[in-house]
């Protein structure tokens, strides 16, 4: 195939060949930001009219080219052809040498070859098979698609004549305008700006690639958060901020303080009020804001420790909030392979959460739950052990009929042997006394012969 650069009729040197492999950028709905095979069929003069793609003005380097599409067909059937502008057509991206095993790590940018062309992607896990999940961002919506290795590539952007490979993490960009908040209804995941290299997209051109930025549904983890959340409050749609209840009026601030400190010593006084002790320790503060007690308000009467010396009440009870704290974290780490014991231990644990005034239905629940699969899990492992004996035993058996039926042909191979020299034996037997008859039919003829001859001799004339 004829691959380098062309003289044109201007003189002016052309980028692509005639028969030059390259690829082509689509900029139609859908496919923006996608990349397809083609190669170089033909150039057109500077004035042909309406290619499908965008042009950039002055120079053979912006004339149209006719390419001819390796994966997609025309309507009619065969290779799709077309002409398009230089300014979406790029040389084929190099292939890796053979001795280069292609590998892919998180947050890679990558091209999937998906419905007949390469598109843009960013690795999100890589399965034990070496499967390679890749997320596309879209502009509305983002989804993943599984790839073998051998359909990926490395994202490299064609920039000033070079092949240029882009950071691996992305950066993430928080939407404009907007009120913000730590709290956020349930509903949608948030969504965030992602910024991306993507080729030649709609917008303005930048040396032959450009970034462009799409919205794309993140799902959030409690442990760990791989890209940062627009703290949006919404209404259950993205863009409707509502007001975070944390956050008071400056215009109805000052008017309001004076009765707010008034209820708040009143609900001090109810509190302690309500309890066998009075909340002196500043770690009270601390302790009831943790985000544990954000999301299970708890409002323990700590009547139990009436039992106890009130100076050490206060100190019992804040080491009852920080086994509640303990508890929870604890469960949320339990895994299927923890210990029965774990569970009941924590239940016992949460018994006297209860008694001291813990709102602890829904954990208890949960962990009734958990014990019960547990306690399944035992029932099936026995059940196993049971079955897997029965395994065992069957197999011994087995062995011992495979050992009779050993025997068996062994003494049939045997008897087979002494078959065969019987058999051989008699047919020798049969041979000889076939044999035998032979000669008994010739010493009868004789007989009749001597006898014809005794007879003729005596009616001989003397």
């Amino acid at each position: 195939m004829e691959t380098g650069t062309e003289i044109g009729s201007s003189g002016k040197q052309l980028l692509f060949a005639k028969g030059s492999k390259v690829e082509v950028s689509s900029d139609e709905d859908g496919f923006r930001g996608s990349w397809y095979v083609a190669a170089v069929v033909d150039h057109g003069p500077s004035s042909t009219p309406n290619p499908r793609k965008r042009k950039r003005s002055g120079g053979d380097h912006n004339r149209p080219y006719l390419v001819e599409y390796e994966t997609l067909e025309a309507d009619g059937g065969g290779p799709l052809s077309e002409w398009v502008s230089a300014s979406v057509v790029r040389p084929s991206q190099p292939l890796p040498s053979s001795d280069e095993k292609p590998r892919f790590e998180i947050n890679d940018v990558v091209d999937g070859f998906y419905c007949d062309g390469w598109w843009t992607g960013v690795v999100t896990r890589v399965d034990k098979d070496s499967n390679v999940v890749v997320l596309f961002p879209g502009p509305s919506s983002a989804h993943e698609i599984k790839f073998a290795p051998a359909n990926l590539r490395v994202h490299l952007d064609w920039v000033n004549g070079n092949w240029i490979r882009p950071q691996q993490q992305q950066e993430i960009i928080q939407p404009k305008g907007g009120a913000s908040s730590q709290k956020r209804k349930r509903g949608r995941p948030p969504k965030v700006r992602i910024e991306r290299p993507i080729g030649l997209v709609e917008g303005e051109e930048k040396n032959g690639a450009e970034a462009a930025s799409y919205e794309m549904v993140v799902k959030e983890n409690s442990i760990s958060k791989t890209v940062m959340q627009c703290a949006v409050a919404s209404d259950g749609k993205d863009g409707n901020v509502i007001q975070s209840p944390a956050i008071a009026s400056t215009d109805n601030g000052n008017a309001m303080q004076s009765s707010a400190t008034a209820s708040t010593d009143n609900d001090v006084s109810q509190k302690n009020r309500n309890l066998p002790f009075v909340k002196q320790s500043l770690i009270w503060e601390t302790l009831e804001s943790m985000e544990i007690f954000q999301k299970m308000p708890q409002r323990p009467h700590f009547r139990p420790l009436e039992e106890y010396k009130e100076d050490i009440r206060e100190g019992l009870a804040i080491g009852y909030m920080v086994t509640f704290t303990n508890v929870v974290e604890r469960i949320s780490q339990l895994q299927f392979s923890s210990p029965t014991n774990t569970i009941i231990s924590t239940l016992e644990t949460i018994s006297d959460l209860k008694n001291n005034g813990f709102d602890v239905d829904s954990i208890s629940g949960r962990l009734k739950e958990l014990l019960s699969k547990k306690e399944m899990e035992g029932q099936l492992l026995e059940e196993l052990k049971g079955v897997e004996m029965q395994i065992m035993e069957r197999s011994l058996e087995n062995n011992k009929i495979d050992e009779e039926i050993h025997e068996i042909h062994s003494k049939m191979e045997e008897l087979e042997e002494k078959l065969a020299l019987a058999s051989s034996r008699a047919k020798m037997k049969h041979c000889e006394v076939d044999a035998l008859k032979s000669k008994i039919d010739i010493i009868v003829f004789d007989i009749q012969n001597a006898k014809h001859d005794f007879e003729r001799l005596l009616t001989a004339p003397w």
